[in-house]
């Protein structure tokens, strides 16, 4: 964080811990000191003690300065106290028995006329061995917004105007911002559960919370009289929001035999809050503690306002605290929010002021620019032509600050590839290779070559075919050198595309031979990584050399029936298709079905060639919308096809008249794909 209004952030950690001899548990303190020394404390404190103290305030939606000045003096280390004294933003990271407690409410004068959180920024991390080691991310604007589910009548819990109130203030803002909101307001628990495991990157939640309710002892969201939404069932989610704010806290006129169950929110908080950290939601938002209605619903518009408008998490945090404190002093709620997160997350980008560049300062923030612009690159949502303007501020400010290193220089050239600019990346491979501290990867060098020969490719001035000769000879030899290093797939896969827009572009070298060199480089790659892509371009290329030992050796490595084994592989990876979301992953059963179309060349095989188009368009065009696929992407399966095509009746003319076979199917089949392809958005 570099600028002025990203402070910096004092880190405490606060975990339980057990003396290896005694076996006393206590509390064990660190925290960041800003220099190499991490400072280390222990605190005694008596555990049953504090949790008295915060039994005897749960259902109280005021602020008791003297109880939260109490538990400051026994939990907080006498040498951490100035911390929170001197009102430092802070970061703190807890365990599961130390996020029960209240920070948030935390006074050190019960004089004091703004509590600490008001004043500074304060949110919480989570230390957990138990986080999903994958998680799913959810791209679209997409939102589930429960609010006051429908309870049964005469069983003593009441309806919460209150939390539909809200839910309908969120579900107002989300919509402004053009989200797609799915709107469960007083409805019955089986129409909210038939929508929670839907994809969204939002979910918030204004409900009842209970703790050990019901014969069962469950403790979450209560969906009806009998329904309690679990930690086990939002375990369950398999898609990973980046938003979820909980309110499970509102107060109500409970019947006496029920109203224990309603009580101990800071437990509540812990138990669903910390399910969705471990499910991999970048932001969690719980009520740890009883809430005013009024104060709630101020605290949740602004907290949305906020991160609706590009506010990093940490200041639409402080932001609601400070409203809600100034409009709600007699409360409780500013601070009943226990708020875990990155501190810097923000669910939208911030729009900057036409003309706001301010100048780079360090190389990490040169790094994370070009990187979140090669992300933003393999949208198809982002416009190419804002993108260009976007990376020539980009590299104009990089000139600027004279901070330019190999490492910058090389991510740079990875946006100008993405961006398809392959002359402007081979200029600046000039400098990269020249650079006096060349900490540059061997991707790098391995991306030349391919850089070189798009760059070729897509030259379309009137050609000095002498000296583009010698170019791809020079990708082909640089090639090879790196496999004289190492042999790796990548390298293999590289080298045979290589020779594949050899034969497409070149006058000279448009052979057989060119094509064969093709096939053996990606053989080589599938056999050492049996990776789908080298797969299908080595069987492909093969089909279209069309050499009976060549097929037999296909065979034979395959040990089984070229197009029976492309078949089994192609089934695979459909009925897989529903883990995967990268463009890349969820187009392999595409390349499969073009390499099937492969195996109905012969003229008879109408019905067959009409049936797998079909499918390869049906396939593309999803992986398209789900994974996100960019003008990019769109080039290189169109290339493909075109490659085929031409490949296929260069072939086919260096047969004699008498063994040519008829094409003419299969032709019309590629050129529909051909159409298809350049036609999609």
């Amino acid at each position: 964080p570099l600028d002025d209004e990203k402070e910096w952030w004092r880190i405490i950690t606060a975990l339980v811990k057990k003396d290896t001899h005694t076996e006393e548990k206590y509390l064990g303190f660190s925290a960041s000191t800003g220099r190499a020394l991490v400072e280390i404390r222990e605190s005694f404190a008596n555990l049953e003690i504090i949790n008295a103290l915060l039994e005897d305030n749960k259902k109280r939606t005021n602020w008791d300065r003297e109880l939260s000045k109490t538990v400051f003096e026994l939990l907080i280390p006498n040498d951490f106290k100035i911390t929170f004294r001197n009102q430092q933003n802070i970061l703190l990271i807890l365990d599961k028995t130390t996020a029960s407690f209240p920070w948030e409410l935390l006074n050190y004068d019960k004089n004091l006329k703004l509590p600490i959180i008001v004043s500074a920024g304060m949110i919480r991390q989570l230390s957990s061995a138990h986080g999903r080691k994958k998680i799913k991310p959810v791209n679209q604007k997409s939102a589930l917004i429960i609010g006051d589910p429908l309870l049964d009548e005469g069983a003593g819990i009441p309806q919460l105007p209150a939390a539909a109130e809200e839910a309908r203030l969120v579900n107002t803002l989300l919509e402004k911002k053009h989200f797609k909101t799915t709107t469960k307001i007083n409805e019955p628990f089986l129409e909210i559960f038939k929508k929670l495991y839907d994809e969204y990157k939002i979910i918030h939640i204004a409900s009842h919370g209970v703790i050990e309710y019901g014969e069962n002892k469950k403790t979450g969201i209560l969906l009806s009289n009998n329904m309690v939404l679990t930690a086990a069932e939002i375990n369950q989610i398999s898609s990973t929001p980046e938003l979820v704010f909980v309110n499970s806290c509102y107060m109500g006129a409970i019947d006496p035999d029920k109203e224990a169950h309603f009580q101990r929110k800071h437990q509540l908080a812990a138990n669903i809050g910390i399910q969705f950290i471990e499910n991999g939601v970048k932001a969690v938002v719980v009520a740890g503690w009883a809430v005013n209605d009024a104060a709630a619903k101020r605290f949740a518009e602004v907290f949305y306002e906020k991160m609706l408008d590009g506010e990093m998490f940490s200041e639409a945090v402080k932001a609601a605290r400070g409203v809600c404190f100034n409009d709600f002093p007699n409360t409780n709620t500013w601070g009943a929010y226990q708020c875990y997160g990155d501190q810097f997350y923000q669910l939208t980008k911030k729009r900057k002021k036409r003309g706001d560049e301010n100048p780079y300062i360090l190389v990490r923030e040169i790094l994370i620019d070009l990187e979140n612009f090669i992300d933003d690159t393999k949208s198809v949502h982002k416009k190419e032509s804002k993108l260009s303007k976007r990376l020539h501020r980009i590299s104009q400010r990089i000139d600027a600050s004279e901070l330019r290193n190999a490492k910058i220089t090389e991510l740079e050239i990875r946006a100008y590839s993405e961006l398809e600019k392959y002359d402007i990346a081979l200029e600046k491979y000039k400098d990269l290779f020249e650079e006096k501290n060349a900490n540059f990867s061997v991707r790098a060098l391995e991306l030349w070559s391919s850089n070189k020969i798009k760059a070729l490719s897509a030259f379309k001035g009137d050609p000095n075919h002498e000296q583009r000769e010698k170019d791809i000879d020079e990708a082909i030899t640089k090639m090879k050198r790196l496999l004289d290093w190492g042999k790796t797939s990548e390298r293999y896969n590289i080298l045979a595309s290589v020779y594949k827009r050899q034969f497409i572009i070149s006058k000279n070298n448009r052979t057989k031979t060119t094509l064969k060199n093709s096939a053996d480089h990606y053989k080589e790659g599938y056999l050492i990584s049996s990776e789908i892509y080298p797969l299908t371009s080595w069987m492909i290329t093969e089909k279209i050399i069309n050499d009976k030992k060549r097929l037999l050796q296909v065979d034979e490595i395959l040990g089984s029936d070229a197009k029976k084994f492309i078949l089994e592989k192609k089934k695979i990876y459909q009925e897989n298709i529903n883990d995967k979301n990268e463009f890349w992953d969820l187009i392999k059963p595409v390349n499969l079905m073009q390499t099937e179309l492969m195996f109905y060349i012969d003229e008879q095989y109408h019905e067959e060639r009409k049936s797998i188009v079909k499918e390869i368009k049906k396939s593309y065009q999803r992986a398209w919308k789900r994974g996100g696929g960019s003008a990019r992407h769109k080039k290189s399966e169109l290339i493909q096809i075109e490659f085929m095509r031409q490949a296929l009746e260069f072939v086919e003319k260096q047969k004699t008249k008498r063994k040519r076979r008829n094409l003419n199917g299969i032709f019309e089949a590629l050129d529909e794909l051909i159409l298809f392809f350049g036609k999609i958005s």
